[in-house]
């Protein structure tokens, strides 16, 4: 059986989420894992230019008072779900939430990402495709 040591709790704010984070707890109370617990800002590739050239603008504010509010809610979330006693961390990127939660599984060496899914059709997965989709293909490498 292979070891799990880190895992990554991406959440949306949704109830599937908060659902996926009860099968991160259980994991993680059987392998004694860490749990990071993320929420991506999602920003227009335009707005994600601004907010980066001109740190004063409001922009920066607002992402600042957004971050701090989805940083608290997740470690309520986690504490309301029994989190206690397990090494837990949190994030708060900005960008595309397929491409941060990726990155942040790579730069910390997750051994396992847990999302919840919202149930979307076939026909709705074909036309938009889901964050937990594409998170699955990208994030399957065989290093």
């Amino acid at each position: 059986m292979r070891e799990i040591k880190k895992i990554i709790w991406a959440s949306d704010g949704s109830k599937e989420s908060l659902e996926a984070l009860n099968y991160a707890i259980y994991l993680a109370r059987r392998f004694w894992a860490e749990i990071t617990g993320m929420y991506v800002i999602e920003m227009h590739p335009r707005l994600l230019y601004d907010y980066a050239r001109d740190p004063d603008s409001d922009l920066y504010g607002w992402v600042g008072q957004a971050a701090a509010n989805h940083e608290a809610r997740l470690v309520s979330e986690a504490e309301n779900a029994g989190v206690e006693g397990l090494p837990f961390r949190t994030a708060v990127l900005i960008g595309d939430p397929c491409v941060e939660i990726v990155k942040l599984a790579r730069r910390k060496k997750a051994d396992l990402i847990v999302l919840g899914i919202r149930g979307l059709g076939l026909i709705d997965r074909m036309l938009v495709g889901s964050t937990a989709l594409k998170v699955f293909r990208q994030s399957n490498r065989s290093e």
